[in-house]
């Protein structure tokens, strides 16, 4: 059997924790806004997907990967030896 003292916990921890949400109403400029920020970057889109460019503005760029050294990280040479294996690592 529960003890009194036990249910009044439970109680407080449920009625405690669960609060009823409350909506709130979005103003006309809000809605204006967002509404011109869809259409703005459904426009952007639209044109980049009918020209003969990439979708995505990075894919322009002729970026090449830089190497560990240029970034001013050296690599040391690395064996490892494993059972039949031989791995070079780095450099």
């Amino acid at each position: 059997m529960i003890s009194t003292k036990s249910f009044a916990v439970f109680a407080l921890l449920v009625g405690g924790v669960a609060k009823p949400a409350h909506s709130t109403e979005l103003q006309s400029a809000t809605i204006t806004a967002w509404q011109v920020y869809v259409r703005s970057s459904d426009a952007s889109m639209q044109a980049r997907l009918d020209t003969d460019k990439p979708f995505l503005w990075i894919d322009e760029m002729n970026i090449q990967p830089a190497t560990p050294e240029q970034l001013g990280m050296p690599m040391l040479k690395a064996v490892t030896e494993l059972p039949g294996r031989r791995l070079l690592l780095g450099n």
